[in-house]
């Protein structure tokens, strides 16, 4: 019998939710992108469990949740033995190696790591540099956003970013705000607002389109709006200023847990700052304005789970075209 039987129960009942196992399984520094994960705790648990076994991060996995439950009795006997095992020098993986100076085919050497691959081809890096050029920081005068150039120098931002017009006519936008590969600040160019110009903002889906004051698409580009489809578990990549700081991007751990007309729920990563910010699939097509995250309920549910959300790309295209403003 597989030795984490137990623990997998365990682990089910204290952390039952996918987006919980998710949490956990992220902290231990493991790939949830790479596991199967479905609506059984105890499958979902196995999994994570067979796939820290074969990575050894058993007794990280275990120390993170000891964090938070210090006092469960079956997870301290488990990260004992986990510590007994390590200092024995034993290996919990017991599977068929690979003996790579063998006579084995290509094919059975080289594979790929999940149910789907994650191969890009290297101009994907190439082309994200890009349209990252469109992105900026946005400075309100009290705390710091993100958005973004579209075309015809409108910039596109959430409604609590910028909610008003005064608002806007008080904001600063800073393009190339970002580091160089060695580590030093180019050299940034900020841009004021002109909402007499062109202004809409939405409470209801959070987002605001404003008119910049200047030829910003003649430098920096625009990223275009156009439709299009989503998929559970697609990826999605976030350029984004969280926390005010230099340009960054969300790369890991980014795969869609919930999608609709109107909203898209994903795992990448984001802080506060980091609204407005495009959220991109793997093509680097803006598929959604990030708005938040935190525990969010699912549209048509009453479950919360631990997500971050942005507003679909499909409603943003309806809502701007019927403003005149694409």
């Amino acid at each position: 019998m597989w030795k984490y039987v137990e623990l997998s129960y365990t682990l089910a009942s204290l952390y039952y939710t996918r987006e919980d196992a998710f949490r956990i399984t992220i902290a231990a520094g493991l790939k949830p992108e790479f596991i199967s994960f479905g609506y059984s705790g105890i499958n979902n648990w196995t999994n994570i469990l067979k796939d820290a076994e074969n990575k050894g991060k058993i007794d990280t996995l275990l120390d993170i949740v000891l964090i938070e439950h210090s006092d469960n009795k079956i997870i301290q006997a488990y990260r004992v033995n986990a510590d007994s095992a390590s200092a024995k020098g034993i290996s919990s993986y017991s599977g068929n190696k690979i003996d790579w100076k063998g006579t084995k085919s290509a094919s059975q050497l080289e594979k790929i790591m999940g149910t789907e691959s994650t191969l890009m081809p290297i101009h994907f890096l190439e082309l994200g540099l890009l349209k990252s050029n469109s992105v900026a920081r946005v400075d309100i005068p009290k705390g710091y956003g993100s958005g973004f150039l579209i075309a015809n120098n409108f910039f596109v931002t959430n409604h609590h970013v910028i909610d008003t017009e005064a608002k806007a006519w008080k904001t600063t936008v800073r393009f190339n705000y970002q580091k160089t590969q060695d580590g030093k600040r180019t050299k940034h160019e900020d841009f004021d607002l002109d909402p007499s110009a062109g202004f809409a903002t939405s409470s209801e889906n959070d987002w605001t389109i404003v008119k910049i004051n200047g030829d910003a698409n003649s430098k920096y580009g625009a990223l275009p709006l156009q439709k299009c489809a989503l998929k559970l578990d697609d990826f999605v990549n976030i350029i984004q200023h969280p926390g005010g700081e230099h340009k960054q991007i969300a790369l890991y751990h980014n795969h869609i847990t919930y999608v609709d007309e109107s909203r898209v729920q994903y795992l990448t990563d984001t802080l506060p700052g980091s609204s407005g910010s495009p959220v991109f699939n793997s093509d680097w097509e803006v598929v959604a304005l990030h708005h938040s995250g935190g525990w969010l309920v699912e549209p048509g549910t009453s479950n919360e789970y631990y997500r971050n959300e942005g507003i679909s790309v499909n409603l943003l295209v309806e809502e701007f075209a019927k403003l005149g403003f694409i």
